[in-house]
């Protein structure tokens, strides 16, 4: 039977569901071994957030995309000047151009900028977006941590699990420490990679798994009140958690989004 630590304040009457469980698990999601701690604390606040990217691979096929400032300017009607000197120029008869039919001739160039106003090079075909790619999924959370008895144990014991999550397990000195791996003191794996990432953990809420999860960041309110020991007594640790990869529907309804569980209350 599976042994297991719980690091967690006193909320007698509280529904299970209400609690949020965080523990070690492997880059599978699967919970590591018969014996392990889990942090236990309701959320205050949590929020699940998806990014899909999305793009527009023809956005810069349409005539104002390539000439911008210039049909900026015709539609602000700031050449003027411009087209008014064009227009008197294209009537000279002196001109070669100047063979023009009738309706053109009487073109002002107020109405040459005005034909320009409420225009737009964008169609259906340069606004289609195509499905270039997804960030992991980003989890934010507010976990309330207060002590009734003992702060030590329901406040600051759970907390300090989480900052040990969160940082990395090992960061070596320097690379002296495995520097003689050719004469057993350690691998040559110690020497290219001699320090150990942070811990993969899970989260259960509400009937619902998510697994494998990374500790991204964690803010302490250094401020929150005390005993008369400097014990903190309450504290809400605001921690965002992100998935190892981008998931795909497969992965959400196999493994992240598992049938409902039954807890024993």
């Amino acid at each position: 039977m599976a042994v297991v630590n719980d690091l967690v304040s006193d909320w007698d009457g509280l529904s299970p569901f209400l609690l949020a469980s965080f523990y070690e698990v492997d880059s599978n999601g699967a919970a590591i071994g018969d014996y392990g701690t889990t942090v236990k604390a309701p959320l205050t606040d949590a929020k699940l957030e998806m990014t899909a990217n999305w793009q527009m691979p023809f956005e810069k096929m349409g005539d104002e995309s390539n000439a911008s400032l210039l049909f900026a300017k015709v539609q602000a009607d700031t050449l003027k000047p411009l087209t008014a000197a064009a227009v008197k120029a294209l009537s000279d008869p002196k001109n070669p151009l100047s063979q023009l039919s009738a309706a053109d001739k009487k073109q002002s160039p107020l109405n040459f900028s005005k034909q320009f106003e409420g225009r737009t090079g964008l169609t259906k075909l340069n606004s289609l977006q195509v499905f270039s790619g997804m960030l992991p999924l980003k989890i934010t959370v507010t976990a309330l941590f207060r002590a009734w008895s003992d702060a030590r144990a329901e406040v600051q014991d759970p907390i300090r699990q989480l900052m040990a999550w969160g940082l990395p397990k090992k960061l070596a000195d320097d690379l002296g420490e495995y520097a003689s791996a050719d004469k057993g003191k350690g691998t040559a794996l110690d020497v290219l990679l001699p320090s150990q990432a942070p811990t993969y953990i899970g989260m259960r809420y509400k009937n619902q798994v998510f697994a494998p999860l990374v500790i991204t960041t964690i803010n302490l309110p250094l401020g929150a009140p005390i005993n008369k020991f400097g014990d903190y007594v309450e504290m809400s640790v605001m921690m965002t958690l992100t998935s190892l990869s981008a998931i795909d529907s497969d992965d959400w309804q196999k493994k992240w989004s598992p049938p409902a569980q039954t807890f024993l209350i």
